[in-house]
């Protein structure tokens, strides 16, 4: 047991069940003009989902990361980083261009709601 938990692998393996809660995508899939755009610093989060599970960091400490790394007190420029790519949580998502949208910025907020709801609390509130 103690070798499996060793190995980096650990991480890679449990941390997909998360990165399916957090709607975890490198891409939008179509944002509604044939367009596939990607998000190209999503590895960030996918690396720092990985990174809590190998250093089994405690859950509390994972989501408050996650719900409100920017406004986590820190003097370490590493840790502050690290607080700021967590939140990642909060921005991934299917998200239709802005220019199609005129509810964009509701949409997003609702959709943060949704995976808080849906991804720790086990309840639709949207």
């Amino acid at each position: 047991v103690d070798e499996l938990l060793a190995s980096p692998q650990f991480g890679v393996h449990w941390g997909r069940h998360w990165l399916d809660v957090a709607r975890y995508a490198e891409s939008n899939g179509n944002d509604g003009l044939s367009r596939n755009p990607t998000f190209p610093h999503a590895w960030r989060y996918r690396d720092y989902v990985i990174e809590s599970f190998n250093q089994d960091t405690p859950y509390n400490q994972f989501l408050k990361e996650q719900l409100a790394g920017d406004l986590l007190p820190t003097d370490s420029p590493e840790l502050r980083d690290r607080y700021l790519i967590a939140t990642g949580f909060l921005a991934l998502s299917a998200k239709p261009a802005k220019a199609m949208n005129n509810d964009f910025d509701m949409d997003v907020v609702a959709d943060q709601i949704d995976v808080v709801g849906r991804g720790l609390m086990g309840i639709s509130v949207a």
